[in-house]
């Protein structure tokens, strides 16, 4: 998603195809505003691309909302888990065996909820 201001609103939700533009509403509010909405209108999720704030305390709140409704067999992924441990953490604290994917010097953790 680009940046707010910068004119990239033609570009967001670019590859969601036709056929399911219906499904598909982006939010555009911070984590705390955004996720009660979001969860508001769908109760179980089947893919979480996490990529929002960058703080350990707002990745541990969002993890920890966002973890229950992911459902069983749900894709979980996390950009830039090297800026702290807050995915390391949460992993670790729920008994996740996660995946680390270094893309260009930046580290995706991905997992799939059991």
């Amino acid at each position: 998603m680009p940046y707010l201001g910068q004119n990239g609103d033609q570009c967001v939700g670019y590859v969601v195809p036709k056929n399911l533009k219906k499904n598909w509403k982006l939010f555009r509010h911070a984590d705390r505003e955004s996720l009660p909405r979001i969860f508001g209108e769908t109760q179980e999720i089947d893919v979480v691309h996490y990529d929002s704030d960058k703080a350990y305390d707002g990745m541990m709140w969002a993890y920890s909302q966002l973890y229950p409704r992911l459902k069983k067999g749900g894709v979980f992924i996390s950009d830039d888990i090297n800026d702290n441990s807050a995915f390391q953490d949460f992993c670790e604290k729920n008994g996740i065996e996660p995946t680390v994917v270094d893309f260009e010097g930046k580290f995706v953790g991905v997992f799939v909820k059991n």
